[in-house]
C-alpha cells in the first residue's frame, strides 16, 4: 500500500525542463529582480565563507565539502513536536549550478554518519527509481525507525528555501533535484483521513531548534550558568534549546543548576555515562516555550533531574527506547498538560498536582501520586503506575492484545514490596483509589533544599507581579 502511494508521486518524473531558470515575470520590475539576485549572491557568499545557511536548525551532523549546502530533516512521528525530529546538512559541488538528488542526499548522510543513519530502499528501474522502505537513526543504544504500514508510512516533503516552507513532493527521491539552500524532509506519519490535499491537511516535518551543546566532559560538578560549559550561548530564556550529549563519555556528570534557567527544548543523550541535574544556588529548571509545547527528551541513557522543575507550558516528555528519566525534584505543573511518549520509563518521586491533563501514549510512567488532575489517558501498550490518584476523568485505552494498563499501589511505586493491583477503565470513572502513599525516603538535605528553592521562586514571582 505504501509503495502505491509513493509510486503515484512519481507519475510526473522531473525532466530537464523542470529546472530551466525562469526570468522575472512581467510587472515585477527591475528592483525585484535585483533584490532576488542579491539574495542568491548572499547565499552563495555564505557557502563560500564556510557559514551555514541553516543556523536556525539543530543539526546532528554537518557533512561534505563544497559551495552548495542542502538540508535533510527526518521526523519519526507527528504530534510530539521536535522530540524525535533530526536534521543534517550536506555540502557538495564546486559550482552553484550543481544539484544533488534526494536519494543521493540520503545515501551521502548514511555514508558520512558511519552507520548511525541508515536507509533501506528498493530499486524499481530507471523509470521509477528507488522506493524508500525504511529510515532509521541510532543514538547510542536507541534506534529510531519509521513505522511500516498500516501503522504509518513515510511522506516526502520539499522546500525551495532555507526556511521550510514544506510542500508535498510529487516526484520520488530519485528524481527530486536539490540546489544550494534547499531542503528535503521525511515524516513517518499515520495514514491520513484525506489523501487528496497533503499540503493542506497533512502534518509536516518539525524543524529541530538550534542547540547549545554542553561541553564540560568531566564528572566534577559544573555550573549550567557558566558560559564556558556551552558551545553557544547559555540556554536560559524561554524557547532556548539545550543538548546534554556524548561529550561526557562514560562519566556520570553533574550539572549544577544555579539560579532559574528556562529552556523550550532539553535533549539528553549518552551511550554509557549519565547526567544528573542537581539544585545549586536557588536553581529551578523552567520548561517554557513561549506558549508552544515545550520538550524534555531523553534520546538515550539513564539520567536524573534532582532540581525542581517548573512546567510553564504544556510539555512533551519523550523517553525513547530503553532510556530512563528519574525526576527526583519537586514539579510545579499546575494547569498544564504533559504528554509522555517513547517506549522508555519516567519516574516522578514527588506528587503531581493540578494537572490539566496527563497522557501516557507510550512507555511507562511511575508516580508517587497524582492529585486534582482534570484528565488522565493511558494509550494502547502504555503503563501508568501510581500510588494514589484523584482525577475528573480516567481513560485506559488499547485493544485485547495490546491494552493500556493502570496499576494502583497503596504505597510509593518505587517500593518493590508492594503488591500490584490492576485497574481497567470500567473500574475507574473518576475519583479516589486506595490509601495515600508512603513517600520514598529522601534525605533531609534534599527535602529542605527543594522546598526552600520552591518557596523562594514563588516569592520572587509574587514580588514581580
Amino acid at each position: 500500500m505504501t509503495r502505491i502511494v509513493t509510486s503515484l508521486r512519481r507519475l510526473r518524473p522531473a525532466g530537464a525542463l523542470a529546472h530551466v531558470r525562469r526570468l522575472p515575470m512581467a510587472g515585477l520590475g527591475l528592483q525585484s529582480y535585483v533584490a532576488g539576485l542579491l539574495c542568491g549572491l548572499c547565499l552563495l557568499w555564505s557557502a563560500a565563507a564556510g557559514q551555514t545557511v541553516f543556523p536556525h536548525v539543530g543539526l546532528e551532523g554537518a557533512y561534505g565539502q563544497g559551495v552548495n549546502e542542502v538540508l535533510l530533516v527526518v521526523d519519526f512521528w507527528p504530534g510530539n513536536g521536535t522530540a524525535d525530529s533530526f536534521a543534517w546538512s550536506y555540502r557538495f559541488g564546486t559550482s552553484a549550478t550543481e544539484t544533488i538528488s534526494g536519494y543521493d542526499l540520503l545515501q551521502a548522510v548514511q555514508e558520512a554518519s558511519q552507520g548511525a543513519f541508515t536507509v533501506e530502499a528498493t530499486y524499481f528501474g530507471p523509470e521509477w527509481g528507488y522506493f524508500i522502505d525504511n529510515i532509521s537513526y541510532a543514538i547510542g543504544p536507541t534506534v529510531y525507525q519509521s513505522k511500516g504500514w498500516p501503522a504509518g508510512f513515510l511522506s516526502y516533503w520539499n522546500s525551495a528555501s532555507p526556511n521550510p516552507g514544506w510542500t508535498s513532493s510529487w516526484v520520488g527521491a530519485s528524481f527530486r533535484m536539490l540546489r544550494h539552500s534547499q531542503a528535503d524532509g521525511w515524516l513517518n506519519m499515520p495514514p491520513p483521513d484525506d489523501w487528496t490535499d497533503p499540503d493542506g491537511n497533512w502534518p509536516k516535518p518539525a524543524l529541530p531548534p538550534p542547540f547549545s551543546n554542553w561541553t564540560s566532559s568531566g564528572a566534577a560538578p559544573a555550573s549550567w550558568a557558566q558560559p564556558a560549559n556551552w558551545s553557544g550561548p547559555v540556554p536560559h530564556n524561554p524557547g532556548d534549546a539545550a543538548r546534554l550529549g556524548f561529550v561526557i563519555g562514560d562519566n556520570n556528570a553533574v550539572v549544577r543548576l544555579d539560579g532559574q534557567q528556562s529552556v523550550g527544548t532539553l535533549r539528553i543523550q549518552t551511550e554509557v555515562g549519565s547526567y544528573r541535574i542537581e539544585p545549586g544556588d536557588q536553581g529551578i529548571l523552567r520548561l517554557a516555550n513561549n506558549g508552544r509545547w515545550a520538550t524534555l527528551a531523553v534520546a538515550a541513557g539513564e539520567h536524573r533531574i534532582a532540581a525542581p522543575l517548573a512546567v510553564d507550558d504544556n510539555l512533551v516528555l519523550h523517553v525513547a527506547g530503553q532510556s530512563r528519566l528519574d525526576v527526583a525534584g519537586f514539579v510545579l505543573a499546575g494547569h498544564r498538560q504533559i504528554l509522555k511518549d517513547g517506549s522508555g520509563t519516567a519516574d516522578f518521586r514527588w506528587p503531581l498536582l493540578d494537572l490539566a491533563g496527563l497522557t501516557v501514549a507510550e512507555g511507562r510512567v511511575n508516580l508517587s501520586s497524582l492529585e486534582r488532575a482534570s484528565q488522565i489517558d493511558v494509550g494502547a501498550g502504555a503503563l501508568l503506575e501510581v500510588g494514589y490518584v484523584k482525577a475528573d476523568s480516567i481513560t485506559v485505552g488499547g485493544e485485547k492484545n495490546n491494552p493500556g494498563k493502570l496499576i494502583l499501589r497503596g504505597i510509593s511505586p518505587m517500593s518493590q514490596a508492594a503488591p500490584d493491583q490492576l485497574a481497567t477503565s470500567e473500574q475507574l470513572s473518576t475519583s479516589d483509589q486506595l490509601a495515600a502513599p508512603v513517600p520514598e525516603p529522601a534525605s533531609a538535605v534534599l527535602l529542605a533544599t527543594t522546598m526552600l528553592t520552591v518557596a523562594l521562586a514563588w516569592a520572587a514571582r509574587s514580588s514581580r507581579r
